[in-house]
């Protein structure tokens, strides 16, 4: 009896010190982790985080966090405004200078003929895009192969006073920024 007994305690003597053993190699392995996670876990939590905020309307736990500014002399927030209401969903031809502003207000309901990202659109479509803000020759037609619903114009620009004489736009709205136009009743359908 006392044999098997002193035999029994080796074996549980020995399993004690196998899982201490392994203890102390997982406690190691552990700290080895965590050493090399903790300059990675902030950055990547920040981040996390962050696009948390942007897809939720810059809200965290209902709360406004991030919000957007946008000054009033250089942006047609306005005029912005009454498009949002008027429901469109006809594309808008602006200044390439206002269209991510309008990208980021109105899309995906409204998309606009052209922005600020020159290199997507390619040199002869900027060519014929400039032709058209500056009024040179031919910009009409070039005008209508844009095929847009809406005009937001800058209030004194070269084009306002164009669609304001061709008849074939009418004002829809007008403020110290920017006018938009709709197609007229001197339209082609």
């Amino acid at each position: 009896g006392s044999l098997s007994g002193i035999a029994g305690n080796r074996e549980l003597a020995g399993g004690v010190r196998w899982l201490a053993g392994r203890i102390d190699s997982f406690g190691i392995r552990m700290a080895a982790l965590d050493s090399n996670l903790r300059g990675h876990v902030w950055p990547a939590a920040t981040v996390f985080l962050g696009l948390w905020v942007c897809g939720h309307g810059g809200r965290l736990a209902g709360a406004r966090v991030m919000d957007a500014h946008f000054d009033e002399a250089r942006f047609p927030l306005a005029a912005v405004d009454f498009l949002e209401r008027s429901g469109t969903r006809e594309p808008v031809f602006c200044p390439d200078r206002w269209g991510g502003y309008l990208i980021y207000r109105l899309y995906p309901q409204t998309r606009v003929a052209v922005d600020d990202r020159h290199d997507f659109y390619g040199t002869e479509f900027l060519k014929r895009y400039l032709k058209i803000v500056h009024g040179e020759p031919g910009w009409e037609s070039e005008f209508e192969g844009m095929r847009v619903g809406w005009v937001m114009v800058p209030a004194q620009s070269t084009l306002t006073s164009l669609l304001e004489e061709t008849h074939r736009w009418d004002v829809a709205y007008r403020d110290d920024t920017a006018v938009v136009f709709r197609p007229g009743r001197g339209s082609p359908p």
